[in-house]
Order: structure tokens, then C-alpha cells, then sequence
């Protein structure tokens, strides 16, 4: 196996700055590898679907109109029939988003009380 010396093809390459220009390309998206990856950490992609999740309920959904109509906080018994009702008889884009979005809030709950007791939120 023939291996050729490319040092002086190396040598021109940044003896023009087109080495220096290439590791600032290069450099740049080590940078922008970077940031994406603090950025988007776990617990930031899940806030960022539950806040999308939130967004999509509140156009299929009028809550205000949700309020008027549901039971007294206090009765109890009614307050989970009205609300199992609206579940049952809503549609499935909204019911997927409502199961989505308690189910991903239960798992942020579960990171939160993790990094509480000393653990890590990477997971």
C-alpha cells in the first residue's frame, strides 16, 4: 500500500487561506452541532411538543366555553362525568393531543422530581 506525501499540497491549501476558510466552515458547524444539542435537550424537545400540544388544543378546543358549561370545582361526581363526556365525545385529534399531552406532563414530572433527588435530566 502506496500512501503519497500531501504536504505540500496541504501547505499550498493554506498558504492561500483556503485552509483557514475551510476550518472556519468546518468550526462553525461543530458550533452549530453544539448549540443544537444544549438546545434541544430532552426536557427542552418535551416542553417545546407539550407547548405545541397546548397551541393545538386551544384552537380545537374552546376552553372558555369548556368553563361556562362545566360543573361546580366542588361536585365532584359531576365535574368527572361532564368532563368524561366532553372526552368521550370530542374528536380524535383531540383526544390524542389531551392523552399525549398528560402523558408527556407526567413524564417532565417524573425528570423534575429525578433532578430534585440528585439525579440527571440527559434522560
Amino acid at each position: 500500500m502506496h500512501m503519497s506525501n500531501n504536504t505540500s499540497n496541504d501547505n499550498e491549501i493554506f498558504a492561500n487561506g483556503e485552509g483557514e476558510k475551510l476550518r472556519g466552515r468546518i468550526m462553525r458547524r461543530v458550533y452549530l452541532v453544539w448549540l443544537i444539542r444544549k438546545i434541544l435537550s430532552p426536557v427542552t424537545a418535551k416542553v417545546l411538543i407539550l407547548a405545541g400540544l397546548a397551541r393545538q388544543l386551544f384552537i380545537f378546543v374552546s376552553v372558555k366555553d369548556v368553563m361556562i358549561n362545566a360543573p361546580s370545582v366542588y361536585d365532584l361526581s359531576a365535574s368527572f362525568q361532564f368532563f368524561g363526556n366532553a372526552f368521550i365525545n370530542t374528536g380524535n385529534a383531540v383526544q390524542l393531543s389531551l392523552l399525549t399531552a398528560i402523558l408527556l406532563s407526567l413524564w417532565l414530572t417524573r425528570d423534575f422530581v429525578r433532578v430534585r433527588a440528585g439525579g440527571s435530566m440527559r434522560t
